[in-house]
């Protein structure tokens, strides 16, 4: 008799078993990095918008009401998970006055777009004038800024 080589059926249903509780771990995990990393551009845009309205500030001595005020393209800003800015909707998160600011405050806001808006520990960041930097998830501060 000559033996056949090869796979059993219940050798690769171990494999497809194997595969699957693996997947299982790695993706939410992996998705989890990619929201977390996608933040990090949201702080950074949130600073830098800040830094520009207190350059405005200092030499017009009132904060800027638009941000084309301070060199965007739009009053609503997209930002790519690459730290670009794009057409508004279209990146990861908006970036936006949250209301029209007033000659002596403000407030910046990062709302989620796109695949980020599945983020619900951080989900909309603020930050204003004083530094106060707030976020609308049911994370903490210190675990969205």
């Amino acid at each position: 008799m000559r033996r056949e080589t090869g796979f059993t059926l219940i050798e690769l249903m171990i494999v497809v078993a194997i595969i699957a509780v693996l997947s299982s771990i790695a993706i939410p995990s992996y998705q989890n990095y990619v929201q977390k990393s996608n933040r990090s551009v949201a702080r950074g845009a949130l600073l830098e918008v800040a830094g520009r309205q207190e350059q405005f500030f200092v030499n017009n001595n009132q904060y800027a009401t638009l941000l084309t005020q301070l060199g965007y393209d739009a009053t609503t800003v997209g930002l790519s998970s690459e730290a670009e800015t794009v057409g508004a909707g279209s990146g990861v998160y908006n970036l936006s006055f949250s209301a029209t600011p007033t000659a002596t405050t403000f407030t910046v806001q990062a709302v989620p777009t796109n695949q980020q808006s599945g983020d619900t520990t951080c989900e909309t960041l603020t930050l204003n004038n004083l530094g106060v930097k707030t976020e609308s998830g049911s994370g903490s501060v210190s675990d969205c800024w």
